[in-house]
C-alpha cells in the first residue's frame, strides 16, 4: 500500500520536498550521483528531531536504608526498611566474629548487649580490616504520567492509579505524616493521639487541573466500609450491584494481609462511631444520613442504662431489587443484613411495636460493618403500611391504647355521643361507613 504524504502537514511537506530535489538532480545529471544524494539527505534530515519525548516523571516513592559492608575478600550492599533492622543485621555479624577483636586494647572478652555500642567497638578495633557504611536514601521510580487524565477514560484512570505515590514518615521525630499522593491530591490517614482517633484528610489543592469541574470543583466519593460519608457526584454514583459483601471482604483481606497481617475473623472493618474522623480540604465530615426499608427478623432487645435510658436492639434484612430486562420482571438481590440501636423514647416506642416480620422504614447512620451486618445508629422510623394497616392511639381509641402524648384539648361543649357498635377495642361506626364507601 503507497502512502500518500499530505503536504498540510510538516512532515508530509518535507517528504514531497525531499522528492522535488532528487527530481531535479537526476535532471541535470541523468542520475543520483553519491556525493550529492548524500548533501541532499543530510541537509533534509536535519529538518527533523528524532529526540524521543517521553512524559517521564520522577517520583519518590519511600526510603530504603542502604548497608554497605567491606573488607578484604568481599564488598557487599544490602538494603533495609529501617535503621534497626540494618543495624541488628550487622550487630549479629558482629557478635559471630567478637573472638577476633575480644581482650584488644581494652575491648572486653564478651559483646556488649547493646547492638550499636558492640558494633562501634568491633569496627573501632578492626578500623584497616574491614569497616562499614550505614545510610538513609530515598528510593526514586521515573513513571509515564498519563497526558491529560480524564476520569471517563479507564485506561489513563487506570495509568493514573498505577503512577500512585505513598510518602512514609522518616522516623518517629519527622513532622510529616504518611500520605498517599494520585494526580495531585494528597491523602493523609494516621493515628492522632490528641483526637484518640483515626483520622484521614484529603487534600485537594494541588489537584490536576484535567480533573476539575467547570464550577472550579472535583467530583468526589469517599466512603468508610460500606457507608458512604460524602458523595458530591451529579448524578448520584449508583447503588452498589449484588455481592457487596464479598466485594468488601475481599478488599478489607487483601489490603490488611499485603502488609503481612492477619484478617480478624469475618474479614470485617469495625468503625467504631466517634472513632474515625474524616476530614475533606480541612472540613469535618459527619457519618453519612441512609434510609433502609426492610423486615424486622426476631424480636425487640431492650436494655437500660444506670441512668435509665432505654436502649433497644433490632435486627433488620433488606431485599433489594433489580429490574431484569431478559425477563421483563423485578428480581430480588442479596439480602443486606442490618443490626438497629435506638435509644430513650424511640427505644421504648419501637419495643412496643415491632414484632417478628414487620416491614418498617428506618432513618439512620451507619456506623460500622461487622459478621456480614451492617450496624446502624436509628434517628427515626416507622412502620411501612404497603401491606398492613397501623392504627395509632388517635386513629382507632381503645382502653389498652396508650394515652396520646397530645395535651388535652380544651372543654367543649357536650355533644351528642355516637353510637357505638361492636365490642370494646373494636373499629367505631364511621371507620365502617368511610372504608365500604371507598373513603370518598
Amino acid at each position: 500500500m503507497l502512502i500518500k504524504p499530505d503536504p498540510a502537514t510538516p512532515a508530509g511537506g518535507a517528504i514531497i520536498d525531499l522528492a522535488d530535489l532528487m527530481d531535479g538532480l537526476q535532471e541535470r545529471t541523468g542520475e543520483w550521483p553519491g556525493a550529492d544524494t548524500v548533501d541532499i539527505v543530510e541537509g533534509w534530515l536535519h529538518r527533523f528531531s528524532f529526540a524521543v519525548e517521553e512524559n517521564l516523571t520522577p517520583q519518590v516513592t519511600g526510603r530504603a536504608w542502604v548497608l554497605r559492608q567491606w573488607d578484604r575478600h568481599d564488598d557487599d550492599v544490602t538494603l533495609w526498611s529501617d535503621e534497626a533492622s540494618a543495624l541488628a543485621s550487622l550487630a549479629q555479624h558482629v557478635r559471630s566474629s567478637w573472638d577476633d577483636v575480644a581482650g584488644e586494647d581494652g575491648v572486653p572478652f564478651r559483646p556488649p548487649a547493646d547492638d550499636r555500642r558492640a558494633v562501634d567497638l568491633f569496627y573501632e578495633s578492626r578500623e584497616d580490616i574491614e569497616g562499614y557504611t550505614l545510610y538513609d536514601a530515598d528510593i526514586s521510580r521515573c513513571v509515564l504520567a498519563p497526558r491529560n487524565p480524564s476520569l471517563s477514560d479507564a485506561e489513563e484512570c487506570a495509568e493514573a492509579n498505577s503512577a500512585a505515590v505513598f510518602h512514609a514518615m522518616r522516623g518517629p521525630d519527622d513532622e510529616g505524616l504518611p500520605c498517599m499522593e494520585i494526580a495531585g491530591i494528597l491523602v493523609f490517614a494516621y493515628l492522632d493521639a490528641d483526637r484518640r482517633a483515626v483520622r484521614v484528610s484529603v487534600h485537594l489543592d494541588t489537584t490536576d487541573e484535567q480533573l476539575v469541574r467547570a464550577d472550579s470543583t472535583l467530583p468526589l466519593l469517599v466512603e468508610i466500609g460500606d457507608a458512604t460519608v460524602f458523595d458530591n457526584l451529579t448524578p448520584p454514583a449508583p447503588a452498589q450491584p449484588t455481592g457487596w459483601t464479598a466485594r468488601f471482604r475481599r478488599l478489607t483481606r487483601r489490603t490488611a494481609l499485603s502488609s503481612g497481617g492477619k484478617c480478624r475473623q469475618g474479614g470485617g472493618l469495625t468503625t467504631p462511631r466517634k472513632i474515625l474522623l474524616f476530614y475533606i480540604g480541612g472540613v469535618r465530615m459527619a457519618p453519612s444520613v441512609t434510609h433502609v426499608t426492610g423486615t424486622v427478623a426476631g424480636g425487640v432487645e431492650v436494655r437500660f442504662t444506670q441512668d435509665g435510658i432505654a436502649v433497644c436492639r433490632f435486627r433488620l434484612t433488606e431485599t433489594p431489587t433489580q429490574w431484569d430486562a431478559t425477563a421483563q420482571k423485578w428480581r430480588d438481590l442479596e439480602p443486606i443484613p442490618y443490626v438497629c440501636t435506638a435509644w430513650r423514647d424511640l427505644a421504648s416506642n419501637a419495643a412496643e411495636s415491632l414484632v417478628d416480620g414487620v416491614s418498617v422504614l428506618v432513618k439512620g447512620r451507619v456506623t460500622g460493618v461487622k459478621d456480614d451486618s451492617i450496624y446502624l445508629s436509628v434517628d427515626d422510623l416507622g412502620i411501612s403500611l404497603r401491606r398492613r394497616i397501623a392504627y395509632t392511639e388517635t386513629s382507632l381509641p381503645s382502653p389498652i391504647a396508650a394515652r396520646p402524648v397530645t395535651a388535652p384539648p380544651a372543654p367543649q361543649p357536650a355533644a351528642a355521643s355516637r353510637p357505638s357498635t361492636g365490642r370494646p377495642g373494636s373499629p367505631p361506626a364511621w371507620w365502617e361507613q368511610k372504608r365500604s364507601a371507598n373513603w370518598s
